[in-house]
């Protein structure tokens, strides 16, 4: 198919930003852009910042330019076109009254990692972490700091990855820059062999609602440190995000699961597409109060239900006597373990651990199936499965043999007659030896009325082309101009009202976003237009393991007919 070529740069209005500021003389910019950093490959790339009202904004990235005006507060904001990863250093410069000139930028994947302590923790507090920090070369990985603040500028600092910059002091005086973040974006730099911007902004001792963004619904205001350290970096590009969070809402019970939700989807909405979230289970520790740890165990992994999601099992490297762990490497390698296999196509990945899916009554015995079996389960340590406990209709828990048939593990216990229901590793200072083989920890779990989700990508698209009826007023409208020929541009992370203009003079306004299920590989979405105007239908083709909807384009529609306006069909990638 031939391929139209994005030239233009869309541009944009900041109309009304929660980064708006009084009127000033000078450009200026957020920390988060400037020298060092590392802008996100196949996104469009949103600059901006503050000026008088009406002074005319320069964008200068290489040879490509766009332009706007401050609007009457004083925001400006343009969005530039997608770039590749090239390994070349690149500059920028933004340009009013005064002239900002930003050098060595690279274009590579760029993550954020929010949460409270344990995300915040630094290298230099980790298991090796001064063995860490001498082998921290990394001149492609580059590490920017949120500062613990509540003010809506805060400041913040780009800085190439060095011994130097992740070591104690640079970032504060905890340890250095996150070792969670680090280790997350280390693997992933290896892998991939791409450049790496990693966004630290965390805080010990903060409950998930100090991060959640405001709910105009309920009413409810942005939480403080989502203001002061997380509206702030928006709507920087990223890949997605990491969190490890949920030592100060223990208690919570299945309610976290809700503010996870509430968590994940503001953060979406105000960065406008559907990042991937990867987030830990909390490790077992000594010192929460009994029967708490459980249920907020069992919110994490209904969490798995929000799409897009993924995690992290810590059973196997916490520390029953310290609710921080020392090891830190492992939680971000088995972080980037979910990215890569979902966000970057390591399909041979084995990503998660055994999850709880499913159980079924045998007699006197119980069978439990589990999703991420990988090569098959085994025992961590060699020995007999442990942690497993079973009841009958009394609900009085008694230790259970556990083991291993295939994919699943029989439970059973002498006593238990008519068995009702399993427990796993139920209980505070849990240490089960239930892994796959590639040694990644089952989750714990119960079985009664289980909430829990398994993070499994949605089925893939099978079979032939797939027509969704709709009413004519629920079809794709486009605007369409040229003398033919194909178009094909990226659209998913249009910004609303954006014009995606190709070299022929054809466009697509997009006034409300596609919501997408999943992070797409690059290129995973394409919108093409037919040669012919004629009836027009709009393909869309989903990269795999991505579900569509909500899909909206509108455009000037007054020369087709009411007749003409043909349904959307979804076609699988390997079909198109």
């Amino acid at each position: 198919m031939k391929k139209c070529v994005l030239w233009s740069v869309v541009v944009s209005l900041l109309v009304a930003s929660s980064s708006a500021g009084p009127a000033r003389a000078d450009v200026k910019l957020p920390k988060v852009i400037g020298s060092h950093m590392v802008l996100q490959r196949d996104r469009p790339l949103p600059i901006w910042g503050w000026a008088s009202p009406g002074e005319d904004v320069t964008v200068t990235l290489d040879e490509t330019k766009a332009g706007t005006k401050a609007d009457a507060q004083g925001n400006w904001k343009v969005v530039l076109s997608p770039v590749k990863a090239d390994g070349k250093a690149h500059r920028m410069i933004v340009s009013g009254k005064n002239k900002i000139e930003m050098e060595d930028i690279l274009i590579g994947e760029v993550w954020l990692g929010s949460g409270q302590s344990n995300m915040k923790m630094g290298i230099g507090k980790s298991d090796k972490g001064k063995e860490h920090i001498a082998a921290a070369n990394y001149p492609r990985i580059r590490l920017f700091c949120m500062p613990p603040s509540t003010s809506k500028r805060a400041p913040g600092l780009w800085a190439e990855c060095s011994p130097e910059t992740v070591q104690a002091g640079a970032y504060g005086n905890w340890g250095g820059f996150s070792g969670v973040l680090y280790y997350f974006g280390q693997r992933l730099h290896k892998d991939l062999d791409v450049p790496v911007g990693l966004i630290s902004s965390s805080k010990g001792g903060t409950s998930i609602e100090s991060w959640t963004a405001s709910e105009p619904k309920s009413g409810k205001k942005s939480g403080q440190r989502y203001s002061g350290m997380i509206a702030p970096l928006k709507p920087f590009a990223i890949r997605g995000a990491i969190w490890y969070q949920g030592e100060a809402n223990v208690g919570n019970g299945l309610k976290y699961a809700d503010k996870m939700k509430t968590l994940i989807e503001g953060w979406r909405q105000v960065w406008g597409y559907d990042f991937p979230v990867y987030f830990v289970q909390l490790p077992p520790w000594s010192g929460y109060k009994s029967g708490s740890l459980p249920p907020l165990w069992e919110a994490q992994a209904a969490s798995l239900k929000i799409p897009g999601t993924g995690m992290v099992v810590t059973t196997d490297i916490g520390n029953l006597k310290n609710v921080h762990p020392g090891n830190k490497f492992d939680v971000g390698n088995r972080l980037a373990l979910w990215a890569l296999a979902r966000d970057y196509g390591k399909k041979d990945l084995v990503y998660s651990g055994p999850l709880y899916k499913s159980m079924k009554i045998e007699g006197k015995k119980i069978r439990v199936s589990f999703a991420h079996v990988g090569g098959g389960l085994a025992s961590r340590d060699g020995k007999e499965l442990n942690e497993f406990k079973i009841a009958g209709s009394d609900g009085k828990f008694v230790p259970a043999k556990a083991v291993i048939d295939g994919k699943s593990v029989v439970v059973s216990a002498d006593n238990v007659a008519a068995p009702k229901n399993v427990r796993f590793g139920w209980h505070k200072v849990a240490n089960p030896n239930l892994i796959n083989k590639a040694r990644l920890p089952a989750s714990p779990f119960q079985t009664d009325n289980w909430q829990g989700g398994t993070g499994d990508p949605p089925p893939k698209a099978t079979g032939s082309q797939k027509t969704v009826d709709a009413k004519a007023a629920d079809l794709p409208r486009i605007a369409y101009t040229g003398d033919g020929g194909d178009l094909q541009a990226v659209i998913d992370a249009a910004p609303f009202g954006a014009t995606v203009t190709c070299d022929a003079k054809r466009s697509l306004e997009i006034s409300k976003a596609i919501t997408i299920h999943r992070a797409l590989t690059p290129g995973g979405l394409h919108a093409r237009l037919p040669k012919k105007l004629g009836r027009m239908p709009i393909l869309i083709v989903a990269a795999e393991g991505v579900t569509l909807s909500n899909l909206e384009l509108h455009g000037n529609y007054d020369s087709v007919s009411q007749k003409d306006r043909a349904p959307l069909r979804v076609f699988p990638e390997t079909e198109y």
